[in-house]
Order: C-alpha cells, then structure tokens, then sequence
C-alpha cells in the first residue's frame, strides 16, 4: 500500500470515529458533515453510509435512514447489523406514520367538536344561528325567519298595549308571540345539538 493510500484510509478511519462520537454527543448535524468528508475520501465504504443510516434513525428520519442502509448494503451485503437496522427503520416509520395519522385524526376531532360547541352557542343566542354554523341554510332561515316574526310582532303588540293600556288582545297576543318564540329557541337548540352530535359521528367514526 502507498504512503497517499495508507494517509488517506487514515483520515477516514477518523473521520468514521470523529463522526461516531459527535452522533453519541447528540451533534448529528456535524456527524453528517463529518460522514459526507467521508464520503468524498471512500465513496465505496458501506460504513460511512451505515453510520449516516444511524445518524438519521435517531433523528426519526426512517425514510432517509431506510435509503442510507439500503446503500451500505449495495456496497457490502455482508453486514447483517445493517440488515437489522434496516428492518428496525422500517418498522419505525410505519409506527411514525401510524402516530402521525392519530394526531391528525385528534386534531380533526378538535376541531370538530369546537364547530359544534360555537354551532349550541350560537343556537342559544338566536334560533337558526347554529344551523346556520352547521350550513344548514334551509333549516336556519325555517327557524329564524319565524322567530323574528315573532319577535316583532311581540315588540308591536306589547308596544300598542302600552299605548292603549285597555287593549288586553294586544297584550295576550304578544304573550302568546313571546311562547311562541321561546318555544322555538328551545326547538331549535335541541335541533342544532342533535345535528352537530349526528356530523361528528359521522365524520370520526
């Protein structure tokens, strides 16, 4: 072996160890400086792309690290620790991918369940108010064009009973507008919550 040959296995047998303290520090960044210095004295070294494997499997990088160990394999077929890590990687992004599927399903749910929270609020504050948070637009205007009616005509009928103090017809009337119009809130609240418990089952379940 050449003097050049023997200083430059050297220089990657420590650049390998440098490059497998900083991974043991937690410095992956430098580590993979370190393996790409590597790889530009040996790119046929099936270690340095198994130490990359490495460096990526702790960072949770499966897909990369899956690359890395498939490439140290093609270069040396004979490393049953890659064949391993390689199996191990695998299983790792299929539990990564498992795990990112169960968050985004919580979050949709979330955000599901606040929808139908503002959707009973907004019930409470006006009938067809949470249908139409629910873009039941029909629904909304069956339950708020009634219930305004019946708010004004309350408005009027008690206002002309204070202006003719003898009107009891007026007064009853408007009575019998305001039940109507409570009735209806209760109504359409109940409504509102059945169809906004009904829409997150249907879409979580």
């Amino acid at each position: 072996m050449t003097e050049p040959q023997s200083e430059g296995n050297e220089r990657l047998e420590a650049l390998l160890v440098e490059a497998s303290v900083a991974r043991g520090r937690g410095d992956h960044r430098k580590a993979l400086a370190l393996l790409e210095a590597a790889e530009v004295l040996d790119q046929t070294d099936a270690r340095t792309w198994d130490l990359r494997g490495d460096v990526h499997a702790d960072r949770s990088h499966f897909d990369l690290a899956m690359g890395c160990y498939q490439k140290a394999l093609e270069l040396d077929p004979d490393m049953p620790e890659t064949h391993d890590k390689l199996g191990l990687a695998a299983l790792g992004r299929l539990e990564a991918a498992k795990l990112s599927d169960r968050a985004q399903r919580g979050s949709e749910a979330a955000s599901l369940r606040r929808r139908s929270q503002i959707a009973m609020i907004s019930s409470i504050v006006f009938p067809g108010l949470g249908h139409l948070w629910l873009e039941q637009y029909l629904l909304a205007a069956l339950y708020a064009v009634p219930a305004a009616a019946c708010l004004l005509c309350a408005s009027f009928l008690l206002e002309h009973k204070a202006l003719h103090p003898g009107s009891m017809f007026s007064l009853w009337l408007g009575y019998g507008c305001i039940g109507l119009l409570v009735v209806l809130w209760i109504v359409a609240f109940i409504h509102a919550s059945h169809l906004a418990a009904q829409r997150d089952d249907e879409k979580l379940y």
